[in-house]
């Protein structure tokens, strides 16, 4: 596919109908924001190249991005169609990604969207330039581990980490009581004895 001057995205893709392996994928691609041939409503947008579905097991490959340097604009956003909380589930599904090229014009490669929980797994280093198996994910306390993942919120909108990590969803089924976490968001943080022990009451 080639694509240029969309005002949303230039590729949104909202189901994969949970379908196993690389099925579900964009392979090969040339995204571009804005040409020089452009409608004057686009310079007051902010639209991403490829908008992630909001299911797991999608893949993206081998695309070249272009002109999204104006605005808030950028190359990836997420979650398709989860425009509010109340229209998505819980979120932090994982896209596959490699062979990305990031022209210079383009200095935002990731923002994210509600329910700001995705997860990238970067194959081959494109994404985020640490390497192989390397993962980019929104900001959370919990996921900036010190000396494998580095916040940059200019280019990546959250945290980027290397291969020493790794990124996993966490969900609960047929909890109970269902009324007492219903619709609570989970955050979880180290709480190993030599952390905890070392606190002072108000840090607890």
């Amino acid at each position: 596919m080639k694509v240029a001057d969309n005002i949303l995205a230039g590729i949104e893709f909202s189901l994969t109908g949970e379908m196993i392996g690389e099925y579900s994928q964009i392979n090969g691609a040339l995204i571009i924001g804005r040409s020089n041939n452009t409608d004057y409503i686009l310079d007051v947008m902010s639209p991403h190249g490829i908008i992630t579905s909001r299911q797991e097991n999608f893949y993206i490959k081998n695309v070249h991005f272009y002109n999204f340097d104006w605005n808030n604009a950028a190359a990836l956003g997420t979650c398709s169609h989860c425009f509010h909380d109340a229209a998505t589930d819980e979120g932090a599904r994982t896209i596959t990604t490699s062979g990305f090229y990031f022209d210079s014009t383009v200095p935002r490669r990731i923002r994210y969207q509600t329910p700001f929980k995705a997860i990238f797994k970067d194959l081959d280093g494109s994404l985020t330039d640490l390497g192989a198996n390397s993962w980019a994910t929104f900001y959370y306390k919990s996921h900036l581990w010190e000396g494998e993942c580095t916040r940059d919120e200019d280019v990546y909108n959250g945290v980027i980490c290397n291969s020493n990590v790794e990124l996993r969803t966490i969900k609960f089924s047929t909890y109970t009581p269902s009324g007492l976490f219903d619709g609570m968001g989970l955050k979880v943080l180290p709480y190993d004895d030599s952390i905890i022990g070392s606190m002072n009451s108000t840090q607890l």
